[in-house]
């Protein structure tokens, strides 16, 4: 009898054990499917676009057992991809554009006051704001190459305001009672400043004291200018006339060195070293010496949106009414290349190393070239309408503006780069 129940017993409980194995294996059968969907719902909402999520989750499946080179990859986009949300900053109510010509940022947007930020380890920090009376209209704004000059002009009032890069208002200047607003403003040096009103450019220094003024070389009504541009070293400056005239002067001896008339609008002038460019209405681009000398006419585009020269002044790319960026030559005008693109293209830029270009359309995407061997390196999605793009000075990184006031900071060296 002792012994059928003994073995009964032991019977019963291998049975246990048996059991007990079996539900330990559903147990971590069950932890590890659960684990799973911690990775797997980590990588989605890091697919979506939602690192602070993906983190979560990635974090929580790491820390139940699920190791390895997937893993520390996920994790350390996920992490990667929250430093770029910290560094998106909502700047403005609309539409903002950007001026960076040293490693400070500036943005503006019509109606609110002007800001300025640093890029910190690829975060925007924010350091002053310039506060132009009269936020309710248009106004216009130029930084100059060191950053320790903001200059604006406005539609609201006919003065010009500096300051310096602290947001410390300098000094403001009335121009004359019967001149228009003034909406044109270019910044050559901290001390040489260049504004437009009516048919007059003029110039003037840090302390808003007037230094002189450029006028046209007759007398047409519609002799306004459409563009001021300063050489890198300020000592010649470039204007561009809505009735044709292209001009280059010596801005510090106030001295016109040439004038050419093409008889079509100009929308825009660029330096090219000792070389001038003017794009026109119509959509051509014509090269001008160091004399004024016609060199080359090239069809660009349609119309041209956007001229941008390289930084050793040997190429320049256009951008227009169509879906590619074209490469030409700034000594002859010959067409290097042609990047195609599936939009049309509003702005192209030259990064400061001359080595990326990137090119923004009226949607989210912003998209960077190899300039050399005009190879698509990446695309950045700023997730709505973009406004405008520029390269920080060490050309590491992308900062956007959209349609809803968003800036946003990107890194932009190859390895960082979504294709």
């Amino acid at each position: 009898m002792i012994g059928t129940a003994l073995a009964g017993l032991i019977a019963a409980v291998l049975v246990l054990v048996s059991l007990y194995r079996r539900a330990d294996d559903h147990r971590r059968d069950a932890e590890d499917r659960f684990t799973e969907l911690l990775a797997e719902r980590g990588r989605s909402e890091l697919l979506a676009e939602r690192p602070q999520r993906a983190l979560v989750y990635l974090a929580a499946a790491y820390e139940r057992g699920r190791d390895g080179p997937g893993m520390r990859v996920a994790l350390a986009q996920a992490a990667r991809a929250m430093d770029r949300e910290q560094s998106r900053v909502r700047g403005h109510r609309l539409d903002p554009a950007l001026h960076m010509k040293s490693e400070l940022l500036v943005s503006s947007a019509h109606g609110e006051p002007a800001r300025s930020w640093r890029l910190d380890g690829g975060k925007l920090e924010p350091v002053a704001t310039f506060a132009h009376p009269g936020d309710s209209e248009r106004y216009f704004l130029d930084v100059s190459p060191s950053g320790n000059t903001v200059v604006s002009g406005g539609h609201d009032s006919r003065a010009v305001r500096v300051w310096d890069r602290t947001g410390k208002l300098l000094a403001t200047s009335e121009v004359t009672a019967d001149a228009l607003n003034v909406d044109l403003v270019a910044v050559g040096s901290d001390d040489l400043i260049a504004t437009r009103w009516s048919n007059v450019v003029a110039l003037w220094d840090r302390n808003a004291r007037q230094l002189g003024l450029l006028g046209a070389v007759d007398d047409r009504s519609n002799q306004m200018a459409t563009d001021l541009v300063f050489s890198d070293d300020a000592g010649r400056l470039a204007v561009g006339f809505r009735d044709g005239l292209v001009q280059l002067w010596d801005p510090r001896a106030r001295k016109l060195i040439w004038s050419h008339d093409l008889r079509e609008r100009v929308v825009g002038v660029s330096i090219a070293g000792d070389r001038l460019l003017a794009a026109t209405l119509s959509g051509a681009v014509v090269g001008f010496s160091a004399r004024g000398q016609v060199e080359f006419r090239v069809q660009a585009h349609s119309t041209v949106f956007g001229v941008s020269v390289s930084p050793d002044s040997t190429r320049f790319a256009t951008a227009g009414a169509e879906p590619s960026v074209k490469i030409w030559s700034a000594r002859d005008g010959r067409q290097l290349a042609t990047l195609a693109h599936g939009k049309e293209i509003y702005s192209v830029r030259y990064s400061p190393d001359g080595k990326a270009l990137v090119a923004r359309t009226n949607e989210s995407v912003a998209t960077l070239w190899d300039a050399e061997r005009h190879l698509v390196l990446g695309r950045v999605d700023a997730g709505g309408e973009l406004r405008d793009v520029v390269f920080a000075k060490d050309s590491k990184a992308l900062v956007t503006s959209d349609n809803v006031g968003r800036i946003q900071s990107w890194d932009v060296r190859p390895d960082s780069l979504v294709s």
